[in-house]
């Protein structure tokens, strides 16, 4: 073979592996992350641009990016509104104002904040309802086939506390399982 068909050669095997690669990735994941024993699986399937989330409320579409190699390590982010089990507002503000006021600081202190707002958050959600809430999901894999998801959702109304909205993020973050292409 010659040296100008050798470099040709070099050049189509190129082209094909970043056809192949980019083509995994337009075809998208399959992923699913247990919600402990008492809660519903969640299911995410990504797509270009998009993310559909089903949990045992329903199925939502978020929009949705994803850096690095699905086949290996990446980050899936997707956001957008979706309906999700929070506590009442009002509930968590006057949690919120009676836990900073106990600690004498200030809805200023966003550390403590995020602290009292997630601790007020675990015992208000029992009695809570669904609500509309802007979702941000991120999923990060640098294990092949294993991924956590970390959760944050934030209210669309301002709090009485802090006068802008709260976000409350889910602890513990789930792992997952990256089931592969759909």
């Amino acid at each position: 073979m010659s040296r100008r068909n050798n470099g040709r050669m070099q050049i189509a095997l190129g082209l094909l592996a970043a056809l192949l690669t980019t083509a995994s990735a337009a075809a998208g994941l399959a992923i699913e992350c247990p919600q402990g024993e008492a809660g519903p699986k969640l299911s995410l399937i990504y797509t270009p641009d998009a993310m559909s989330v089903t949990d045992g409320k329903g199925t939502v579409s978020l929009s949705a990016s994803i850096q690095g190699d699905p086949a290996g390590i990446f980050t899936l982010y997707g956001s957008g509104p979706m309906d999700a089990m929070m506590p009442d507002a009002a509930a968590l503000d006057e949690c919120l104002a009676a836990k900073l006021a106990g600690q004498g600081v200030t809805a200023a202190d966003a550390d403590m904040l995020a602290y009292v707002s997630n601790a007020c958050r675990l015992k208000l959600t029992p009695s809570g309802s669904v609500q509309k809430v802007q979702a941000q999901l991120t999923l990060t894999s640098i294990d092949k086939g294993k991924a956590m998801l970390f959760i944050q959702r934030q209210y669309l109304t301002p709090s009485a506390v802090t006068r802008k909205p709260l976000q409350l993020d889910e602890f513990p973050t789930s792992s997952c399982e990256v089931m592969g292409i759909p």
